[in-house]
């Protein structure tokens, strides 16, 4: 496209790219402090620190190695000596402040703790018992102070002494020359009593005075961490510090362990496979049954597993009982229990289901089938779905039927719990409705005089509960569902079968052909059918990723922003998170804009563009990404003009460029190269054609998936490379759609390993000058020529939402307007009614609001019987998005649509044409 690919680079280079630095090497100090610290036969370290600065290597490139202090105090000298870089485990005091260079960013959090040998009387938390204990603790430990603290807090008195290191420290405790031994919880024994637990701290890792670029890489990796990983410290915590993490029985709890009662749990025996009655062996089985096995042994209690059933006659017993509950925790985890009520011994996903065919509005009105006395299910779905009603029923199983039979609308039920009804019973005409999983916790709650205390030894042990145990166990009972095997069942699954037993007596060889024709067909729409469900399912896994990415951008950088009042952190912070948003719109508007090509409801908007400007703009848009990796970008063009205008769908054209520039940047390998070749092929009197080639050198193709599967919606070949940049797989399939939309051609070449080649034809129209009146629409939007235009203007704007109303309104300000703003299209309407002619110079309509909508209002200004009612322009500014809703916005009368999110540079300038 004469200048669509000219400007790309022009005669100048846009692109630049840097080494990469040679790896730094870090010393870091390990020394003495229990078990901590472990280095392996082949020399690497194993512990805490080591696998946090693992993860940190990847964020920062900077390679550590490890450097035996013996001592800690010999670690913090060595390390002001500069002989080492890098001390761990260290909590923050002022003095420490001044004498060194402390990360801002914790990296996880410690707790002190007093630890006696396992033969010792003490138990933990008897604080009558300890009083009068001797003490050992290690010289220069902040765990001193600490100390004070508790002994202040608990009334106790202690007798102190002091050791060197942790070795001695051992030592001590082990001769019994000390009763105590106060340390932080990395450097416990396994085999050691915990007495007491106290003063939590975060602990940092800190460098030598002066040594700023390191702490600040450093903190800057582990806020990133964070963000991303956020369950990485947790993780870390339960594989190294195992005691911290799990709290021992005290007197009072080990005393009502040691009564030997046994407790009756009451389950569901209906809820296979979370719980089950197998008539065989005369058991209670399932993962929910087995997690109470497991609670049974870390706990000591003794629970008997009982049907539910059976609970009628047993209510007046003087025994404790225990039921089980469904918990919602909201956003909450930590929200206040009823006594009695354990924390969730199990996470447990829940979902709706519905007939299959039938549509489903998040906001309708619908009868909901749910299973009796699910407290959490009622506050969940009355909190979710307030329209409509929940029809009680006594199993999962009766809820699915009603569901199935047509008696109610959609059911919510556990997934599990449908998936094993749904095989068992055939009822292959339900499905889950997509994206409404949500998690709710089972907890047990005892009833009784010792109910809570009950509860509190139980979560105590659920925290030593074997997860893989609960994973494997549910996997085991997931796949002993099996179909029944009834007449129905056959007729349902093997029709085919039944039919030619049927009518192999009447004409066999006719019967013969058409059960291979029907079988045939049958087993192609099957194959049809189940390629759809895997792409849908597919499609939704990757956007749901691919949301949750930006997301969680959007969300990390408004809660670090929300912790500092630095304005040059604030302002990146914020360009930061909007960047984030400008990635989620364009995935949404990538499945927008599909739906709409393949239904060939996407039209064109050709405007003149200069050509300079346009591919300038692409330029800047690819060049970061390929600088980050260090590829070289290669432009080379013949006959191309850059000072022309091309009259081309800017935006559309311009989709076409960077999807495929992006994948060919995300799918090259670091130091690869981008070659793009432009390559006038015709022109001739105001009409040309351009051959656009961009060849890269990435991971190439296989021929199979580029015959079957490259322009298809939602898909990516699955190797290495794309299973880390996993993405929507819609963006080749627009670009098809496009290219022909334009009436040009696409053609590729690959090969595995060495590269990709796309070849573009497109036509177009173009001219040397414009002439007056024409606009121009360069790829840089002007926007102090249009807020100079909206100055002074005053502007009705119609939004219910206040945030949304909040942000319009001080856009519009910023430009100089002067804005009123109504909360519903009927007070809108007032508004402009009781104004006199002229006072507004336009209205922003939303279509969405209460009491009238956007197209009622519109539609009611424009009956008004004043001159001005027929002529003030009415924007739309909505998230109703399709054509079809811009066709209805025309016509209830406005002039122009805006779509949510609103972009700044079009609402001046749509505003700043509609009323000039």
């Amino acid at each position: 496209i004469i200048g669509l690919c000219l400007g790309f680079l022009g005669n100048r280079s846009f692109f630049s790219y840097a080494e990469n630095p040679e790896e730094e090497t870090v010393k870091v100090a390990y020394f003495d402090v229990g078990d901590y610290y472990q280095e392996q036969e082949d020399g690497s370290m194993k512990s805490y620190d080591a696998a946090y600065l693992d993860m940190i290597s990847k964020y920062t490139g900077l390679k550590f190695s490890y450097v035996n202090c013996h001592t800690w105090d010999q670690a913090l000298e060595m390390m002001r000596n500069h002989e080492i870089d890098l001390v761990g485990t260290m909590q923050w005091t002022q003095e420490r402040e001044d004498q060194y260079e402390i990360c801002d960013a914790n990296y996880g959090y410690t707790i002190a703790e007093l630890a006696a040998l396992a033969d010792s009387p003490y138990i933990y938390e008897d604080y009558a018992e300890i009083n009068g204990a001797t003490v050992g603790y290690m010289k220069g430990y902040v765990i001193g102070d600490k100390l004070q603290k508790l002994m202040e807090e608990k009334n106790l008195h202690f007798q102190f002494k002091t050791y060197e290191n942790q070795q001695e420290l051992d030592q001590a405790l082990k001769s019994r020359e000390i009763d105590l031994a106060a340390m932080t919880a990395n450097a416990v024994h396994s085999d050691w009593k915990i007495v007491e637990k106290f003063a939590y701290a975060p602990f940092y890792f800190a460098s030598w005075k002066g040594n700023e670029a390191l702490t600040d890489k450093i903190s800057q990796a582990i806020i990133r961490i964070n963000i991303h990983q956020a369950d990485f410290d947790d993780q870390l915590i339960r594989e190294y510090f195992p005691v911290m993490v799990n709290s021992p029985y005290n007197k009072e709890e080990m005393d009502c362990i040691n009564e030997n009662e046994t407790y009756r749990i009451y389950l569901d025996p209906q809820t296979k496979p979370l719980v089950w009655y197998d008539r065989e062996s005369r058991e209670m089985k399932g993962v929910l049954v087995n997690v109470c096995e497991q609670l049974s042994r870390t706990t000591g209690l003794h629970f008997e597993i009982i049907p539910k059933t059976q609970m009628g006659n047993d209510t007046n017993s003087e025994d404790t009982l225990v039921t089980y509950r469904t918990l919602y925790y909201k956003n909450d985890m930590n929200a206040d229990l009823e006594e009695g009520v354990t924390d969730s011994i199990l996470d447990q996903s829940f979902a709706l289901y519905h007939r299959v065919g039938e549509d489903y509005q998040t906001d309708g009105a619908y009868s909901i089938a749910v299973v009796k006395d699910r407290d959490g299910l009622y506050e969940y779905l009355r909190d979710a779905y307030p329209n409509c009603v929940l029809q009680e029923y006594d199993t999962p199983e009766k809820c699915l039927m009603q569901v199935a039979e047509k008696r109610a609308d959609i059911t919510f039920v556990n997934t599990h719990i449908a998936n094993n009804f749904i095989i068992e019973d055939n009822l292959n005409k339900l499905i889950d409705v997509p994206m409404s999983e949500v998690t709710f916790g089972i907890a047990l709650q005892f009833h009784g005089d010792q109910a809570q205390l009950l509860s509190e030894i139980v979560d105590k042990g659920t925290k030593l509960v074997d997860s893989d145990m609960v994973g494997e166990a549910m996997l085991q009972y997931a796949i002993q569902a099996t179909p029944k095997v009834t007449l129905t069942y056959l007729l349902q699954q093997h029709f085919n079968l039944v039919l030619i037993w049927v009518l192999v007596f009447i004409v066999i060889l006719l019967i013969c052909l058409s059960l291979l024709i029907y079988a045939y067909l049958m087993k192609k729409e099957r194959n049809r059918m189940e390629e759809i469900n895997r792409e849908r399912t597919d499609f939704f896994a990757r956007m749901s990723h691919d949301m949750r990415t930006p997301m969680n951008g959007i969300m990390g950088m408004l809660e670090l922003t929300d912790q500092t009042s630095d304005l040059a952190e604030i302002r990146n912070n914020t360009k930061k998170a909007k960047m984030s948003g400008k990635y989620m719109l364009s995935l949404i508007n990538d499945t927008l804009d599909l739906q709409r090509l393949e239904s060939k409801k996407l039209t064109l908007e050709p405007q003149y563009v200069y050509v300079r400007d346009f591919l300038d703009n692409i330029t800047e848009m690819i060049t970061p990404s390929a600088e980050r990796k260090g590829i070289q970008f290669i432009v080379e063009k013949e006959s191309i003009d850059e000072e022309y205008y091309i009259r081309i769908d800017q935006v559309r054209v311009k989709q076409i460029f960077i999807n495929i520039l992006s994948n060919a940047v995300k799918f090259t390998p670091e130091n690869g190269m981008i070659k793009m070749s432009i390559q006038a092929a015709e022109s001739c009197d105001g009409q040309g054609a351009v051959k656009i080639t961009i060849a890269d050198t990435g991971i190439g193709m296989t021929k199979e998936f580029i015959e079957n599967s490259l322009y298809k919606p939602y898909s990516q070949e699955h190797n290495k490379m794309t299973n880390k940049y996993a993405g929507s797989g819609l963006g080749l399939a627009i670009v098809k759609n496009l290219v022909e939309l334009m009436n040009g051609t696409l053609t590729v070449k690959s090969e595995e390993g060495k590269g990709t080649t796309f070849t573009i034809f497109l036509a177009f129209s173009y001219r040397k000058k414009l002439a007056d009146g024409e606009e121009n629409r360069s790829g840089n939007n002007d926007r102090t020529q249009w807020k100079n235009r909206l100055n002074g203007k005053h502007i009705l704007l119609c939004e219910d939402h206040p945030l949304n109303a909040e942000i319009a309104q001080r856009l519009l300000e910023a430009a100089g307007c002067t804005v009123i703003s109504a909360a519903d299209g009927k007070e809108g309407v007032n508004y402009f009614t009781n104004t006199a002619v002229g006072e507004f110079d336009a209205i922003l309509m939303d279509i969405r609001m209460p009491v009238m909508n956007g197209l009622e209002a519109s539609e009611a200004i424009r009956a008004l019987d004043r001159s001005d009612a027929k002529t003030i322009p009415i924007i739309a500014m909505t998230a109703n998005a399709y054509d079809s809703d811009k066709e209805n916005c025309r016509r209830a009368g406005m002039n122009a649509h805006l779509a949510k999110p609103i972009d700044v540079e079009e609402l001046y300038r749509t505003l700043g044409t509609c009323i000039t």
